[in-house]
């Protein structure tokens, strides 16, 4: 990079004037009905925080969107789901295994000259019948640990996907790798945004940057204004 582009940095960031100070008065809901959404990565996987009843909810909406040609996942959204999906799954495994290991223990009052008591013989039949709830729960627990592991790729949100997302609306991005890498880099020595933040990320550190190129090549396809935005979320109120 030249000393001189080092020194106009300003006018990477802002090539044109003409969009710092414009507004446009247009109604917010009148810009959802004609716009594209594209999905980022936390909108699929907000729905492993919810339950059946909202998953098809996002299922019905999503499902009226791709009807319209309105809703798109990038390529490397997609996969960044692929390789977190397993991390989500994982965390409602170890949440199972910490339910099991906090199980309360009921400890024994052991006073044999209260036996002809009454109260007594109730106590002791009552710890009885918690050891035995106990114990159910538990099993119920190891049950669902084992239905967790035999999900594989058939988890609720994984399977509503694979149902509802046709080939048509995965993007796949034109430019090649080493044109992304060099733009990449180029942006990360002016501290450009998206992408710039991450640069300190062991691996994927490109991610943000190659989802943001993807948009850009959507929406000189479709020539709309797109939305991208935690959708999901939105949708839910999670």
């Amino acid at each position: 990079m030249s000393e001189e582009n080092i020194h106009f940095r300003l006018n990477r960031i802002f090539p044109s004037t003409s969009t710092i100070l414009r507004r446009e008065e247009k109604s917010i809901e009148n810009i959802f009905k004609t716009s594209i959404f594209v999905l980022d990565t936390n909108s699929l996987l907000a729905p492993f925080q919810t339950g059946k009843d909202d998953i098809e909810k996002i299922r019905i909406t999503y499902e009226k969107l791709i009807s319209e040609n309105r809703l798109f996942i990038p390529e490397h959204v997609l996969k960044e789901f692929a390789e977190n999906r397993s991390s989500k799954i994982s965390d409602l495994f170890t949440s199972i295994d910490n339910f099991i290991s906090n199980l309360p223990t009921i400890k024994t009052f052991k006073y044999p000259i209260l036996g002809e008591l009454e109260s007594y013989k109730a106590l002791k039949e009552t710890r009885e019948s918690i050891l035995e709830s106990v114990k159910k729960y538990k099993e119920h627990l190891m049950d669902l640990k084992v239905g967790v592991t035999n999900w594989n790729w058939s988890d609720p949100v994984t399977l509503m996907y694979s149902k509802t997302f046709p080939e048509s609306s995965i993007v796949k991005i034109a430019t090649g790798e080493e044109a992304l890498i060099s733009e990449y880099n180029d942006r990360l020595k002016f501290n450009m945004p998206p992408g710039n933040k991450d640069k300190t990320k062991p691996t994927n550190a490109i991610g943000d940057f190659v989802i943001w190129k993807t948009i850009l090549e959507l929406g000189k396809r479709e020539k709309k204004i797109l939305f991208l935005f935690q959708m999901t979320r939105k949708m839910i109120g999670y």
